[in-house]
């Protein structure tokens, strides 16, 4: 395209001169170059003959968008008229005002295209071709010197516009007199007949004849009768309104009167103002009301985007208005607080040093088309700000030095020595920070090696115990406490069992032994086959996590996870299980429970999530029924009996499986049309090299068949032969049998991986008194946590020379 620019004074005009009589078609665009800035441009399709002139089209842009024109088709055109594209300033200004235009012109033989006729050589002349490049004075208007029923018969004459043009030019309008003396007279009660008295309340209808009224402007003055009383509320509009005896709520709009934007003439205009008498009791009284109505109900501020598009300079850079708040609603401590968090923002945002930049920036600015001297009041106060600022800045380094060091020995974990704080001291804040974050003693869990076997240092416990139970430091109270004595590390674990941190023992040690650490994230499912998987992973996980930290907040016992007759889902995942969710309302208890389980959730999410119980009537239970074991063991489109055996016999019974021998067929994505998946595993475990290994795994997966790849209840051959002759139906019978016959093996590979994840190392031998130890307990989850800490094996370090088990 071609982009033009009118001045403050001079409109910018690109015209086409005809050269041969014809009829043309005519089309284009216009917009904004510039659009973030600026007014934008008044534009008009004109075409001139001689002293005349008919405007096809015009308008005013601002803003991104691309406004068509045409198409135009016949426009009648003699040798030497011209078609003028006039581009204008807005109000006078002309900031931002480059535009671009495009403009093509024909006859049916010839086309005219404005850009590729003038930009490959744009510089070649003037004119170019066909095409003019002028200016004329942008107060011009571009208004059609010709009417407009004349302008359309002569585009295309015919008789019935010829009796159009005739009507037209017949009329005569009473253009010296008011429009309304003729109606108004037999309501008027003064000399003056276009004068209404009227009492409010009450509706005024005046009817005017839409030929009289079209492309007029109807205007009303309202005042009040009496010169010392009263008030009255005044509007005009073209539909009859309700009858009403209140004030009513108009709107308002404000707008730069005149002049420079820096000279700050906003004027506001109101749709339905209340009108009264300068110094009248009326005026006092509303003054003070609508005083007293503001105290209480402040005007509502609202900043839909958070960064304002069309604002490129600006002096505000955090905005507050909390004077009403403050004064309504908050406490003196709590203004207080809220007062010495905007000290931090504006503190550490530099705001006061961004505002010199700001400041100088919008001064340049303004040196273009305003009075930069309207600005110039301001530039002390902000200097002296700024000064004031660094100052503050000076003073708060040895402050801010001194919290990082007491950062660094919570990260550290550890008291630290002079040489540290010399060598931490040597850098900035922001650096000493960057160092502490990236120390080795921050981001490793080292210890300091002993020479024989012995207690760890108190803070290397305190880290033990952190880690094993929050997957963080110790906070202040655990750093401060005793914990070599027993007793106390005891009542300290205990304390933190109970702290919503314990969410993360849920997620890092809970969905990790079951393997579902990672079903938020899972991709796998096909999406043909599954179409809601994506949405639901998720909620499938925080399942999972949500039902751990029930079982550590509330110290159920370890069985819970075979035998729970309960869980907690949302709305969509109840869906999922195909069980009704409850309302609020329904049971306290049980929103008392979900709510502390909830771990550091907010409460919309605590209100989303609930208990639900009688999970064994719909076959499900615990750890075995949870979409998200189900799903995580399973195929992208269909079930793996393979995969869920294999899972719960290494995973939830702890048993060791070989390696699979090398070129065992893969198994396909989905069964043949004349098997069923069971069928295909059947015979795909019916080799000689894999059946040993299917024999042990394959019936414990075969009864979870009623469940599809992501954990829905579905019908399915559930009866099978588990290894050791027993046979079952389903997942409620398979529970069972873990829960009689394989109690032992499941308790123990539980408190083997709870005992490997406290210590952060594989279990040994020397463990096993330990593990016999929690198997003899009540197996609730305190009580096994209260023997891990008290152990010999969390408590102390090996020395150097120590022989491993």
């Amino acid at each position: 395209s071609i982009a033009t620019h009118p001045s403050p004074t001079r409109a910018s005009v690109i015209a086409w001169r005809c050269e041969r009589a014809g009829t043309l078609r005519i089309h284009g665009d216009v917009s904004d170059a510039h659009p973030e800035c600026g007014n934008g441009v008044t534009w008009a399709l004109e075409v001139r003959r001689g002293h005349t002139s008919e405007v096809l089209a015009s308008g005013v842009t601002k803003g991104a968008g691309v406004l068509p024109m045409g198409p135009f088709e016949n426009v009648r055109v003699e040798p030497g008229q011209v078609i003028a594209f006039v581009i204008g300033p807005r109000d006078g200004s002309h900031v931002c005002d480059l535009t671009a235009v495009n403009l093509t012109l024909s006859d049916g033989k010839t086309t005219w295209d404005l850009a590729k006729d003038v930009s490959p050589n744009i510089l070649k002349g003037n004119p170019h071709g066909a095409w003019y490049f002028l200016s004329q004075p942008a107060t011009l208007e571009a208004a059609p010197d010709v009417p407009a029923p004349i302008a359309e018969w002569r585009k295309k004459p015919s008789a019935e516009l010829a009796v159009k043009v005739r009507q037209f030019l017949e009329k005569e309008f009473p253009l010296t007199s008011p429009l309304l003396r003729p109606f108004l007279s037999d309501r008027s009660d003064s000399s003056d007949k276009s004068d209404i008295k009227a009492k409010a309340p009450s509706i005024v209808e005046v009817k005017i004849p839409a030929a009289l009224a079209s492309g007029t402007e109807f205007v009303v003055t309202g005042k009040l009768a009496s010169s010392t009383s009263g008030s009255v509320q005044m509007q005009v509009l073209t539909e009859k309104p309700q009858a009403t005896t209140s004030l009513v709520a108009g709107k308002s709009e404000s707008a730069q009167k005149s002049g420079q934007w820096s000279d700050n003439n906003l004027v506001t205009q109101h749709s339905a103002p209340i009108l009264v008498n300068e110094g009248s009791e009326a005026r006092t009284r509303l003054e003070t009301t609508f005083d007293d109505f503001r105290a209480l109900f402040p005007i509502a501020l609202s900043y839909t985007r958070i960064v304002p598009v069309d604002e490129v300079v600006t002096l505000t850079l955090f905005y507050r208005e909390d004077e009403a708040l403050k004064r309504l609603m908050l406490t003196d401590a709590e203004s207080r607080e809220l007062d010495h968090l905007w000290d931090e923002l504006l503190f550490v945002s530099e705001a006061p040093l961004k505002q010199v930049d700001a400041f100088e920036q919008l001064w340049q600015f303004a040196t273009q088309d305003a009075k930069p001297s309207a600005f110039e009041p301001m530039r002390l106060p902000i200097m002296n700000a700024a000064a004031k600022f660094k100052e503050q800045q000076k003073s708060a380094d040895a402050v801010q030095r001194q919290a990082v060091i007491d950062f660094a020995e919570k990260a550290w974990r550890r008291p630290l020595n002079e040489e540290e704080i010399t060598a931490l001291k040597a850098f900035s804040p922001r650096l000493m920070l960057v160092r502490v974050l990236t120390s080795p003693a921050f981001l490793y869990r080292g210890e300091k090696a002993l020479a024989k076997t012995g207690p760890v240092s108190p803070q290397e416990l305190a880290t033990r115990l952190s880690y094993f139970l929050w997957s963080s430091l110790p906070d202040d109270e655990l750093r401060s406490a005793n914990i070599h004595d027993s007793a106390t590390l005891a009542a300290q674990a205990q304390r933190m069992l109970k702290s919503d941190k314990v969410r993360r023992l849920a997620t890092e040690f809970g969905c990790q032994w079951l393997h579902v650490r990672d079903v938020a994230t899972l991709e796998e499912k096909s999406e043909r086959h599954f179409p809601t998987f994506l949405d639901l992973r998720d909620d499938m996980q925080e399942e999972v996590t949500r039902f751990f930290i029930d079982l550590i907040q509330n110290n159920r016992s370890v069985l819970t996870l075979l035998d729970a007759d309960h869980t907690f889902v949302n709305a969509e995942l109840a869906k999922h299980y195909e069980m009704s969710f409850p309302a609020d309302s329904d049971n306290p208890q049980i929103q008392n429970s979900e709510k502390q389980s909830a771990g550091s959730l907010n409460l919309r999410e605590i209100n989303s999530w609930k208990r639900i119980d009688g999970l064994h009537a719909h076959g499900r239970g615990g750890i075995l029924g949870f979409a998200a074991t189900l799903a995580k063991q399973a195929g992208a489109s269909r079930n793996s009996a393979i995969l869920r055996g294999t899972w719960l016999t290494e995973v939830v019974l702890g048993e060791k499986l070989p390696i699979p021998p090398k070129g065992v067929p893969v198994l396909p994505e989905e069964a043949p049309a004349n098997l069923t998946e069971r069928q295909l595993i059947e015979r795909h475990s019916s080799d000689a090299n894999c059946i040993g290994c299917h024999k042990r795994i394959d019936p414990f997966g075969f009864a979870l068949e009623g469940f599809d790849a992501i954990g829905r209840a579905r019908k399915a051959d559930t009866k099978t032969t588990l290894p050791d002759g027993t046979q079952v139906d389903g997942l409620n019978d398979l529970r069972d049998y873990l829960l009689t016959k394989r109690c032992d093996d499941f308790l123990r590979q539980f408190n083997r991986k709870l005992l490997g994840y406290a210590l952060g190392r594989s279990v040994q031998l020397s463990d096993k008194p330990l593990i016999e130890q929690m198997m003899k307990s009540d197996l609730r989850i305190r009580t096994l946590v209260d023997l891990i800490v008290r152990s010999p094996q969390f408590r102390e370090a090996r020395g150097r020379n120590h022989k491993t088990d």
